[in-house]
C-alpha cells in the first residue's frame, strides 16, 4: 500500500505549526520561540501575496500600529541602539499577523483543535508547576515555593503573563464543547493556579469573569452553575483576605507618600513612583515625548539628576536607582513617554479601529481576549516583552479571522 506522505505533509504542515505554537505559550519562552521559528519558516511555503479585503488590511495595519510607530520613530530619536533593539524584538507584532493573513491560515486550521492545543499547553504547564511546587514545599517545608514567582519560575514564566494565559485558556474552555468532568477539572486546575500565582490583576480579572458567570447563571436559571460560581467567589475572597501575606491585600493597604525604600514598599508603591516620576518628567516635552528607546537611559539619567538636587535618605536613593532601571509598568504611559501625547492618541485610535472592526464582524471571543491584553497594558509594558509580544501577535489575530462557519 503506497503512502502519500508528502501531499499529506504539504496539506497539514502549516496547521501543525500553528497548533504547536498555540500549545507552546506556557511551556517556557525557549519552546515558544522555537515554535514561532517553525511557524514562520513553514508559513513561507504557503505565502501568497494577494491583496486581501480592505477591512482585513485595515485591521492588520491598525493592530500592528505600535510596530509601525517604532519604524517611524527610529528616524526621530537620539537612542538609535535601543530603538533598533526594540524594532527587532517587536517585529512579530507585524510579521505574525501578516503571515496569518497572507497564508489564509484561518481557513487551513480547525479552530476547535487550535483552542484545545492552547488549553492543553496551559493545563500541562499548570500541572508541572503545581506538582513540582508541592514537591518543593514537602521537601523544604516552605509554602513560598508554590506561590508567585516560585510557582511561575519553574517554567521561566512571569506570574502576570502566566495568569493571562490561564484566563485565556478558561475563556476557551468555556466556549468549546467538552465533557463536563474534564471541563470541571480544568476549571479547578486553572483557578487554583491563578490563586497560587498571586497576580493581583489576574485575580481581579478572574473575579470579574466569575461575576459574569454568576450573572449568566441567574439569567438562564442554571442553579448548579450559580452555586459553583458563588462558591468559587467566596473561596477567592477568603483566600485573598484571610491571610496577611496575600499580595491582593496590597491594593487595599493605606499608603503614605514616602514609602519607597522602606519596609512598606511593594509592587503598588513601585508602580506609583514610576508613574508619578514619568509624568513629571514628561512635562518637559508632553506633545512628542523623548523619542523611541529613551526610557532606558533618559529616565534613569533624570532620576539621578533629581537625587543630586534633593536630600533623600540612603534607602530611598538605593530604591530610586534600582527601580529607575525598570520599564514603566504601564504600556500606555511608556508610549506617551517616548512618543508624547500625540503618539498615545494615535495608538489609542488604532485600538478603537480594531474594536470597531471586531464589533462589525461580531467577534466576541476576539474582544474578550483583546480586552485582557488592554487591561494587561495598564500594569505591564507587555508589547516590549517576549511573553506579551508573542501572545499579542498570534492569538487575537487568529480569533479575529476565525470563520463564522463552524468547522
Amino acid at each position: 500500500m503506497k503512502l502519500n506522505i508528502i501531499p499529506h505533509l504539504e496539506k497539514n504542515a502549516l496547521a501543525f505549526a500553528i497548533y504547536l505554537f498555540a500549545f507552546s505559550f506556557s511551556l517556557t519562552p525557549f519552546f515558544s520561540s522555537m515554535s514561532l521559528l517553525l511557524f514562520s519558516a513553514t508559513s513561507l511555503f504557503y505565502l501568497k501575496i494577494k491583496l486581501p479585503k480592505r477591512s482585513d488590511l485595515l485591521f492588520l495595519l491598525s493592530y500592528s500600529f505600535i510596530f509601525l510607530m517604532y519604524l517611524v520613530g527610529i528616524f526621530f530619536t537620539d537612542f538609535q541602539n535601543r530603538a533598533l533593539e526594540l524594532i527587532v524584538r517587536t517585529s512579530p507584532i507585524l510579521f505574525v499577523p501578516f503571515l496569518l493573513l497572507f497564508t489564509k491560515a484561518s481557513i487551513k486550521i480547525n479552530y476547535f483543535k487550535l483552542k484545545l492545543c492552547f488549553i492543553s499547553g496551559v493545563f500541562v504547564s499548570c500541572l508541572i508547576s503545581i506538582i513540582y511546587g508541592i514537591f518543593r514545599v514537602l521537601r523544604d517545608g516552605d509554602l513560598q515555593h508554590i506561590l508567585y514567582f516560585e510557582f511561575a519560575g519553574i517554567l521561566d514564566l512571569h506570574p502576570l503573563y502566566y495568569s493571562i494565559y490561564i484566563i485565556t485558556a478558561l475563556v476557551f474552555l468555556n466556549k468549546i464543547v467538552f465533557k463536563p468532568f474534564y471541563k470541571a477539572f480544568g476549571y479547578f486546575v486553572f483557578g487554583t493556579s491563578i490563586l497560587l500565582l498571586q497576580s493581583k490583576l489576574g485575580i481581579l480579572i478572574l473575579v470579574f469573569v466569575l461575576g459574569h458567570f454568576v450573572y449568566i447563571s441567574v439569567k438562564r436559571k442554571h442553579y448548579t452553575y450559580l452555586f459553583i460560581g458563588i462558591t468559587s467567589l467566596c473561596f477567592i475572597f477568603f483566600s485573598a483576605f484571610a491571610f496577611d501575606g496575600n499580595r491582593l491585600n496590597e491594593l487595599f493597604s493605606s499608603r503614605e507618600r514616602n514609602e519607597l525604600g522602606t519596609s512598606r514598599e511593594d509592587g503598588v508603591t513601585q508602580r506609583i513612583w514610576l508613574w508619578e516620576t514619568a509624568t513629571k518628567q514628561l512635562q518637559e516635552n508632553p506633545l512628542f515625548g523623548f523619542g523611541l528607546g529613551s526610557k532606558k537611559d533618559m529616565f534613569k539619567w533624570k532620576v539621578e539628576k533629581d537625587i543630586l538636587m534633593n536630600n533623600y535618605d540612603w534607602p530611598t536613593i538605593r530604591a530610586m536607582k534600582l527601580i529607575s532601571t525598570w520599564n514603566l509598568h504601564n504600556n500606555y504611559l511608556q508610549i506617551c513617554y517616548e512618543f508624547g501625547i500625540l503618539g498615545l492618541i494615535y495608538f489609542l485610535a488604532s485600538i478603537l479601529v480594531c474594536i470597531r472592526l471586531a464589533m462589525l464582524r461580531s467577534k466576541p471571543l476576539f474582544l474578550s481576549v483583546y480586552t485582557l491584553i488592554l487591561a494587561l497594558l495598564f500594569v505591564e509594558v507587555a508589547l516590549n516583552r517576549q511573553m506579551g509580544i508573542y501572545f499579542y501577535a498570534f492569538i487575537p489575530p487568529l480569533l479575529f479571522w476565525e470563520p463564522k462557519v463552524r468547522q
